[in-house]
């Protein structure tokens, strides 16, 4: 690991660091600019939502904090360590082990219990079945899914397989877990239930959070909100 990287995790200070990032697509014959020029910063334990309109970019630059996608211009600090200095197979260990995610859809492995779809990341970073599957349960516990461990996607219900998701995303206890409209597929009471299990353990484990979505009363519940519009990020927290 990047001796930079881990001191940047060891000082607390700043988790993702994004400067002057532009994304823009261009074939030829047309330019599509998505965003230009944007900063933003993520503090250890610190939590930010991130609203807009449809097509305003949100996931686009969900993608580029997360190094899944290569913004045009700028760069992207995780825990210290630009990505554009780093190789594919740094990037990727690096996010691994410091970053988790869920979506608006679950993404579970059908075959595989919720416990094994938890461990996963644990076994693919090298853990002992045992071990991962013992720390799987602790957080399927946090998310008060204990007793249904054993059970496959198919035999939960929605809200269960997005508290397994959540789970999965923090038992490698990462710097921060990214967001793509966490509840957006969810009934409202089921919805209101998942924001709470996230909140408390937001909190509770001081992880970072970034959160995109179209519910704005969620969003207002972080410690920042930010409006993505016309390709600018302004902060607009209550």
């Amino acid at each position: 690991m990047n001796k930079v990287a881990e001191a940047g995790v060891r000082s607390g200070q700043l988790v993702i660091d994004a400067h002057s990032v532009s994304k823009v697509y261009d074939d030829g014959v047309s330019r599509i600019s998505i965003f230009e020029g944007l900063d933003f910063r993520l503090a250890a334990g610190e939590s930010v939502g991130v609203v807009g309109s449809s097509g305003a970019g949100k996931t686009s630059l969900l993608n580029i904090l997360a190094g899944l996608d290569t913004p045009t211009s700028g760069n992207i600090q995780l825990c210290g360590l630009d990505f554009s200095k780093a190789s594919n197979k740094e990037v990727t260990r690096l996010r691994n082990r410091y970053m988790g995610f869920v979506y608006q859809f679950h993404h579970l492995l059908a075959e595989f219990s919720a416990i094994e779809n938890v461990a996963m990341p644990l076994t693919i970073a090298g853990l002992k079945r045992k071990d991962a599957e013992a720390r799987a349960m602790a957080i399927l516990s946090r998310v008060g899914l204990a007793d249904r461990a054993s059970h496959k996607p198919s035999a939960l219900s929605g809200g269960e397989r997005q508290r397994v998701a959540i789970a999965r995303a923090l038992v490698n206890d990462p710097s921060c877990v990214l967001m793509d409209e966490p509840t957006g597929n969810l009934d409202e009471q089921t919805a209101q239930s998942i924001q709470e299990i996230m909140l408390e353990l937001q909190q509770d484990l001081n992880t970072s959070f970034v959160i995109v979505t179209h519910d704005i009363p969620l969003a207002n519940r972080m410690d920042r909100t930010l409006l993505l519009e016309a390709g600018e990020l302004k902060d607009i927290s209550v």
